[in-house]
């Protein structure tokens, strides 16, 4: 029985190390310390029965690697192994200190060792080391959020961590641990709508309308402020259009029903027949989507027709995807639906993630394929919209002086209505849905982001 070992280092100064531990083997010929840079080295290990043991290489956790180990396979031989006794061949990441930068780049250095093993009892193990590339990092830093969320037990954080693990092509081994980890989570009471909820909060006679009209608080410190000239460039593109959804739906609704009632109710009836936490909470608002948290357009059709192929609810958003993607030349990219049921629900003020250079939160799932803007339909209760601007480095707006504040704007988003906003106005004004002092009853938002 031997292993020969053939080593090419393709970082300088690395170390590596063979651990044989209780093995009934020897290692005959040595690896030289440090590897040769670019050289290939050797290492013979032979013994007379299995040949099991650890390489060390620099600080990267230990990889295992067998000779002839376990069962006899009907050809007489039994099995090689490196890293998993599934396999013989592997690649292995490794990475300290990593740092997360904008939208899906990660800032730091990283290792990864490519291993093979042949079949046999002569076997040959080939080994070459080699820096990360940005992909294999990024998946690294990915990895090392998915563990942390499944050491934390938070139940949306870990959701959120799978559903980029997944993304980002992490190991499906450590997907499906962590997968075990949030079945065995209990959903604290809260977060999420359950079927009882919806029926008694998002009731269409509970419904409320505001006539009022928009109000403009411009900033008060200097009445020449950038931000009071209503646009930081030419190209920005803000209009909401009442009746919209009335318009879209027109001939999906039955004769005679107003189509913004049709859709609201066809879309509280879909929550219903989905599965108890798919309508979960985010910050100050409920989110419907499948278990997987996926908000793509297919993914949400797909949980819409779940019950019914050709669902009422289905029909309807399908009827909103298409006239805008017609209307814009665009295509949608995924849909975000917003369940807000009383006055005391929210949607705090952002900027819509158009590209990887935008950074989301630890937790966000958000799609980075470059975008172009976004139409958002309103159905049930009367929210108002506060667009403000914003001085960051980012914008095109310029601050009057260290106490700026900026102008706000709140518009009324009523019944049937339809916002939309381009990337020129995207990159200079944040929107959000603030609480409401007077009551107020539910409102569902269908978010369509465009590409």
């Amino acid at each position: 029985m031997s292993l020969s070992i053939t080593v090419t280092a393709r970082l300088a100064d690395v170390e590596m190390s063979i651990d044989l531990g209780a093995s009934q083997a020897h290692i005959v010929t040595s690896l030289p310390s440090p590897l040769p840079f670019e050289m290939p080295a050797s290492s013979e290990i032979r013994g007379n029965g299995s040949i099991v043991g650890v390489l060390t290489i620099g600080s990267m956790p230990p990889i295992n690697f067998g000779i002839q180990t376990g069962s006899m396979r009907p050809n007489g031989l039994r099995n090689n192994f490196v890293s998993n006794e599934q396999r013989q061949r592997t690649v292995v990441c490794h990475a300290d200190n990593l740092e997360q930068g904008s939208g899906t780049s990660v800032k730091g250095e990283g290792t990864v060792v490519e291993l093979s093993v042949s079949d046999s009892y002569f076997a040959e193990m080939k080994v070459i080391i080699r820096q990360a590339k940005k992909k294999e990092l990024t998946r690294i830093a990915q990895q090392h959020q998915l563990l942390r969320a499944m050491e934390k037990k938070k139940y949306s954080s870990l959701m959120a961590q799978i559903t980029k693990a997944k993304h980002r092509k992490v190991e499906m081994s450590l997907i499906d641990q962590a997968e075990k980890v949030l079945r065995s989570i209990t959903l604290p009471e809260g977060s999420y709508l359950n079927h009882k909820e919806l029926s008694k909060l998002m009731k269409w006679k509970r419904v409320t309308d505001d006539s009022s009209s928009a109000t403009v608080e411009d900033c008060p410190c200097n009445g020449d402020c950038s931000c009071n000239a209503g646009q930081a460039q030419d190209g920005e593109v803000m209009d909401i259009v009442e009746g919209l959804v009335q318009q879209i739906v027109e001939d999906l609704a039955p004769a005679g029903a107003d189509g913004d009632k049709w859709l609201f109710k066809a879309l509280v009836r879909a929550a219903g027949f989905s599965t108890e936490g798919c309508v979960w909470k985010s910050g100050g608002k409920f989110i419907m989507s499948n278990e997987e948290r996926n908000q793509s357009a297919n993914a949400i059709i797909n949980l819409l027709e779940r019950d019914d192929p050709k669902s009422d609810a289905s029909r309807g958003v399908r009827a909103l995807v298409d006239y805008t993607e017609k209307e814009y030349n665009c295509r949608v990219t995924a849909v975000q639906l917003n369940f807000h049921p009383n006055e005391k629900s929210s949607h705090k003020q952002h900027r819509d993630i158009y590209g990887a250079g935008q950074k989301g939160g630890i937790n966000c799932t958000c799609s980075f394929m470059k975008c172009v803007g976004t139409m958002c339909f309103s159905v049930g209760s009367s929210r108002q919209v506060l667009v403000e601007t914003i001085t960051d480095s980012r914008s095109l707006y310029e601050p009057c002086s260290e106490q700026c504040t900026g102008r706000k704007v709140y518009h009324w988003l009523r019944s049937g209505s339809a916002m939309f906003f381009n990337e020129k106005f995207n990159h200079s004004h944040t929107h959000g849905i603030p609480q409401l002092s007077q009551p107020c009853g539910p409102r569902i938002s269908i978010a369509l982001l465009l590409a």
